[in-house]
C-alpha cells in the first residue's frame, strides 16, 4: 500500500490511486475496503470499466449478481457500444436467470457494435461452441473472417468451430492456412495434426507433429502428441521408442519417463508403468506425478506401497495439497464422511484459500446436517462465483439450513451455467418444492424423468412427481 500512497503524490490520472487501492484490498479478501476503493474510483470516472467489472465481481461474490447486472446496465445506458461492458453483461446473464436467447442476443450486439473487433467475434465463436450450436458457430467464424480477413486467431476458431462440428476436412483446411500465416508456430502445427489424426491421416500428423518440435524442443505437448499419434495409429513400441529417445536427449526431465509410463499403462502394464513413473517422479518431484504413480500402485492392488509412497510425499512436500486432496476423494467415494472432513479441514490448514477443499468440505458438512457447511460453501463462492459446482453446493447448503428462497436462486443459476448436470436440476427442484414453487419444480423434475431409465437422478425424480 505503501506504493500507492506514494504515487497518490504525485497526482496521476482521475480515479487511478483508488483503483490501485482497491485492488490491494481486494487481494487480501478484504472487500469492504475494496468496495469503497472502487466507488470512490468510479465516482472520480464515471464511465471507467475496470473498477466497475471489479464492483460487479465483489457484488457476485457476497451473493447479489442482480446488483451487479444493474450496475453494468446503467453504464451501458450511458456508453451503450463499449465492447468490455457489453461483453461483460452477457458474461453475467446466465449468473442472473439470463436466457441463451438472451446471452446470444447480447453477444450479436457487442459484435454489431464493434464489427471489426475480433474479441467480440471470439467470444460470440467460443459460447456457440460451447452451447452445442456448431453450425452457428461455423457461420460465425465464417462471418468474423470475412469482417476481419487474414487474422491467425480467428482462422485458429473457425478451424476449430469446423472441427467441433465435423467438419474434419474443413477444418484441416483452415489449419493448414493458419500454418501457413503462422510457419514459425508449434502450436499452430500441433492444431493441424490434431485435425490429421481425427482424419487418420498418422503419418501427416507425425510430420507435423515433428516440425513443432523442431521449431520448439522444449514444447512437452509436442512429444505427447507424437506419442499419442503412434497409439492411436497401432504402434505403440514407436511410442516407447521416442520416449526413450527423449529420456536420452533430456536426462534432466521428467517428461520422457512420464510418457513411456503412460503408454505402458495404456496396454495394462502397470507394473513397468509404475517403474516408469518413479523413474520420472526422481527427475522432477512434481504433485501430478506423484498422483499417478500412487493411481498406478493402487491399479495394482499394491495398496500397503501406494499408502507409503503418498505419505512419504506429504512428509516430503508438506505444503503440498495434491496428494491430500487425492486420498480424501476416494475417503469421500466410500461415503466416509468422518474421515473426508478431516481431509479437508487439513487441506485447509495448508491452503485455506483452496476452493476445491472449500467446496468439498461445504459438501461434506451439509451431508451431515452441519450448518457450518454454509460457512465454508460461502467462501468457496467468494473464490469462485461463476463455478456451478460451487452455487450447486451453496444453494443446497442454504436449502438444507432453511435458507431455501436464496438457495433456489443459485441453483437456478448454477443450472443455467450448467443445464447438463442433473444433479444440480435435481437440487434446484428440492430447492423449489421448498419454497412452494411446485409449478416451477414439476418442471424441472419432468425434464430429469426423461434421462436414462437406471440413472438414480431419474428415479428420485420419478419419486417426486409421484408425490406423497
Amino acid at each position: 500500500m505503501a506504493a500507492v500512497d506514494a504515487l497518490e503524490k504525485k497526482q496521476p490520472g482521475p480515479g487511478l490511486v483508488p483503483y490501485l487501492r482497491g485492488t490491494v484490498y481486494f487481494v487480501k479478501r478484504d472487500l469492504k475496503n475494496a468496495r469503497a476503493s472502487f466507488e470512490a474510483a468510479l465516482v472520480a470516472q464515471p464511465n471507467a470499466y475496470a473498477p466497475a467489472y471489479d464492483l460487479a465481481l465483489i457484488d457476485m461474490q457476497e451473493g447479489h449478481p442482480q446488483l451487479a447486472r444493474e450496475r453494468y446496465d446503467r453504464l451501458l445506458a450511458k456508453d451503450p457500444k463499449n465492447e468490455q461492458l457489453l461483453l461483460a453483461s452477457a458474461e453475467l446473464l446466465p449468473v442472473t436467470g439470463g436466457s441463451a436467447e438472451q446471452v446470444k442476443a447480447a453477444l450479436d450486439k457487442a459484435v454489431a457494435a464493434n464489427p471489426n473487433s475480433r474479441r467480440s467475434r471470439l467470444a460470440l465463436i467460443a459460447w456457440l461452441a460451447r452451447h452445442n450450436e456448431g453450425k452457428e458457430a461455423v457461420a460465425a467464424a465464417q462471418a468474423a473472417m470475412s469482417a476481419i480477413p487474414n487474422d491467425a486467431q480467428l482462422t485458429e476458431a473457425l478451424g476449430a468451430a469446423q472441427l467441433s462440428a465435423g467438419d474434419t476436412n474443413q477444418a484441416a483446411e483452415a489449419f493448414k492456412r493458419l500454418v501457413d500465416m503462422q510457419p514459425k508456430n508449434a502450436l499452430a502445427l500441433l492444431r493441424l495434426a490434431e485435425v490429421q489424426v481425427t482424419l487418420k491421416d498418422y503419418s501427416g500428423a507425425v510430420v507435423s507433429e515433428r516440425k513443432a518440435l523442431a521449431l520448439n524442443p522444449d514444447l512437452p505437448q509436442g512429444y505427447v502428441a507424437l506419442a499419442n499419434t503412434y497409439m492411436w495409429s497401432g504402434h505403440p513400441d514407436d511410442a516407447i521408442v521416442e520416449a526413450r529417445k527423449l529420456q536420452k536427449e533430456q536426462p534432466s526431465k521428467a517428461i520422457g519417463y512420464a510418457i513411456e509410463g503412460e503408454v505402458l499403462a495404456s496396454q495394462k502394464k502397470f507394473s513397468e508403468a509404475a517403474e516408469a513413473f518413479k523413474a520420472a517422479l526422481s527427475h522432477e518431484p512434481q504433485p501430478v506425478l506423484a498422483t499417478r504413480t500412487y493411481a498406478l500402485l493402487q491399479a495394482m492392488g499394491r495398496t500397503a506401497e501406494a499408502g507409503a509412497m503418498a505419505n512419504k510425499w506429504m512428509s516430503e512436500h508438506p505444503k503440498d495439497t495434491a496428494m491430500l486432496l487425492l486420498l480424501t476423494q476416494q475417503d469421500l467415494q466410500r461415503k466416509d464422511l468422518v474421515a473426508a472432513r478431516a481431509g479437508y479441514e487439513r487441506a485447509l490448514q495448508i491452503d485455506p484459500d483452496n476452493a476445491v477443499a472449500l467446496n468439498n468440505l461445504a459438501w461434506v458438512l451439509t451431508e451431515a446436517k452441519d450448518p457450518k457447511g454454509v460457512e465454508y460453501a460461502e467462501r468457496a463462492h467468494r473464490l469462485a462465483p461463476f463455478n456451478p459446482t460451487v452455487l450447486d453446493t451453496l444453494g443446497w447448503a442454504l436449502t438444507q439450513n432453511g435458507q431455501a428462497k436464496r438457495g433456489a436462486e443459485l441453483l437456478r443459476m448454477a443450472s443455467s451455467l450448467a443445464p447438463g448436470q442433473g444433479d444440480i436440476r435435481l437440487h434446484l427442484a428440492k430447492a423449489l418444492l421448498a419454497i412452494g414453487d411446485k409449478a416451477g419444480a414439476r418442471q424441472e423434475l419432468a425434464g430429469l424423468s426423461k434421462l436414462d431409465k437406471a440413472s438414480p437422478i431419474r428415479i428420485e425424480a420419478e419419486k417426486l412427481l409421484a408425490g406423497p
